[in-house]
């Protein structure tokens, strides 16, 4: 507790020690030392590649750690196949500071794979969200898991299956494709933008047949620069039928294209009372709530957790 309070509140050593001696209950600051050291040794931190400034760890020595855990707790039975979801996200943590998170999560912890908890980092670089500064950053983490095809823990072998999950702008840059406004935006088929609207073509996101993107194909095309796509997938190991977008923003730009169209239409013919009668419920019923729900949202997170989440699409 107290090496949390202390980096908290950015305190230093020398602000410490005075402090310690003043108060008889709090550890000196030899204490906080040996603590962050003990704490350290645990970690095997090494710089990531690049220009950009990050740290990295080894992924390999990680998951082990992990499945020998799960081995005690019974999760996980010999030869059975680990799935292992890779994300990633830009966060801006301070003024002009951003940080690229790179994390997994093992599949089969279920519940805990869906909190905070069960997101297990791999890498923090302080750079912008760009394609040459995630390959340059990330390529010996992407060495290591293109070659990690099994791994062995207490004399079992286990399999390894890679998902990779973000938000569209993060997937769109690792599958090497360009920008959402472009006119095959879509990262997982070739269905031009003036053709969304057509549901009577047949069009699949998983079948290659039908114009569902492969990471062969992408990497074909980025010669040329082809239906959008710009330059050689980052991930190319993991298939594209197992790169999906993360629920959170998927929903929130779901929510943004509905609020938008709700608006627009309503601006453009005013909403008659005579002809929209259950609009006056309806206006009611967001001026009664909007103001329980703002209170209701803010009191569950702090504005450092909220923020990140903001930047959605």
């Amino acid at each position: 507790m107290w090496l949390y309070l202390k980096d908290k509140f950015i305190i230093s050593n020398e602000a410490w020690h005075e402090i310690a001696i003043k108060a008889n209950d709090l550890p000196n600051i030899y204490s906080i030392k040996k603590r962050i050291n003990e704490l350290n040794s645990e970690w095997n931190l090494n710089p990531t590649p690049g220009d950009a400034e990050g740290v990295q760890l080894g992924f390999a020595e990680r998951l082990q750690k992990h499945i020998v855990r799960l081995q005690k707790n019974g999760e996980i039975n010999d030869g059975e196949t680990i799935k292992i979801k890779l994300s990633g996200d830009g966060t801006n943590i301070g003024k002009g500071l951003t940080v690229v998170n790179f994390t997994f999560t093992i599949l089969h912890e279920k519940d805990v794979a869906m909190r905070e908890k069960g997101n297990y980092i791999l890498a923090v670089i302080k750079s912008k969200e760009t394609y040459d500064n995630l390959r340059d950053s990330l390529a010996d983490l992407r060495m290591e898991m293109s070659n990690l095809k099994e791994i062995s823990a207490n004399n079992c072998t286990y399999k390894i299956e890679y998902f990779l999950r973000g938000y569209l702008k993060f997937l769109a840059l690792v599958c090497g494709l360009g920008r959402a406004n472009e006119d095959y935006a879509c990262v997982w088929c070739k269905c031009p933008r003036e053709q969304w609207w057509d549901t009577s073509k047949t069009l699949s996101i998983n079948d290659p047949k039908f114009g569902a993107r492969t990471v062969t194909e992408i990497a074909r095309f980025s010669t040329g620069r082809k239906l959008n796509c710009k330059a050689q997938p980052l991930f190319d190991f993991i298939p594209m039928d197992l790169v999906i977008i993360d629920t959170l923003h998927f929903f929130l730009r779901i929510s943004d294209v509905l609020i938008n169209l709700f608006t627009r239409k309503k601006t453009s013919d005013r909403f008659p009372r005579d002809k929209y009668k259950h609009m006056a419920c309806y206006e009611e019923f967001i001026k009664r709530n909007s103001k329980s729900w703002f209170e209701h949202f803010l009191k569950v997170y702090q504005a450092k957790d909220v923020t990140p989440y903001m930047h959605a699409l």
